[in-house]
């Protein structure tokens, strides 16, 4: 009789410790799914293999891609900026530039819209991987965007 008590005691003293253990973990962040790709604020984090700068007064770079009008908006840093886009087969998809705001900024947060700004109007495919979303052109990833809060 001893024995089988000790035996449960161990068994609970082992299911409760596993408890524990499991409920102090930090919970993880919520990942987009593909179906996510729209409506998701998604912060460029790379182009063209080259790192972005924070832009400014806080406004990192983003594209936000909505299916409400088929738009696509975003920041470059700097300004923001907006236009349409197509899809088709699954993972493709075009970028139609539409228009932006024109304030300056320091050099090199102006080059960087120039390259932003160029490197959507060459993409013709997405990638979405958990909290990353990679843009391509012919077969080749040419922004790396990560899912990010609202600001």
């Amino acid at each position: 009789m001893n024995l089988a008590r000790l035996a449960a005691a161990l068994c609970a003293t082992a299911l409760l410790f596993c408890a524990a253990c499991r409920s102090s973990a930090a919970p993880e962040a919520p990942r987009p799914s593909a179906a996510e790709f729209f409506e998701t604020r998604w912060a460029i984090q790379s182009v063209e293999g080259e790192p972005v700068i924070p832009g400014m007064d806080s406004q990192a770079p983003h594209v936000i891609l909505r299916t409400k009008d088929r738009a696509y908006v975003g920041s470059t840093g700097v300004n923001r900026f907006f236009g349409g886009y197509v899809t088709g087969a699954p993972g493709s998809i075009t970028l139609r530039p539409g228009g932006m705001t024109k304030m300056a900024g320091p050099e090199p947060l102006m080059r960087q819209e120039q390259r932003v700004l160029a490197t959507l109007q060459t993409v013709d495919a997405y990638r979405v991987e958990g909290d990353q979303l990679s843009f391509s052109a012919q077969g080749r990833d040419v922004m790396v965007l990560r899912a990010s809060a609202p600001q």
